[in-house]
């Protein structure tokens, strides 16, 4: 078995106290893609062609990126509501 008593306890690596960043929280992010609402998971079935022929269609129109699905679901909805 190991010996675990010799590793040490170096604070290295971890977050800092709330005396040195009291407002790190508080400040939304600061990059220019932060949400101005906040985001909600949706959840409903399809089939897997459907959804197959979704993620082609998101890829095809926003991008393959991370999140370009749900890019592509409020441009749907944009695009339902203008009509």
């Amino acid at each position: 078995m190991a010996n675990l008593g010799k590793l040490s306890k170096s604070k290295k690596g971890t977050a800092p106290s709330m005396d040195q960043a009291p407002d790190n929280v508080s400040h939304p992010a600061s990059d220019g893609n932060a949400p101005k609402e906040k985001i909600v998971p949706i959840q409903f079935k399809v089939t897997e062609t459907e959804y197959n022929q979704f993620c082609r269609l998101a890829g095809d129109i926003v991008g393959f990126r991370k999140g370009d699905k749900s890019k592509m679901f409020s441009k749907m909805l944009e695009s339902y509501a203008n009509n």
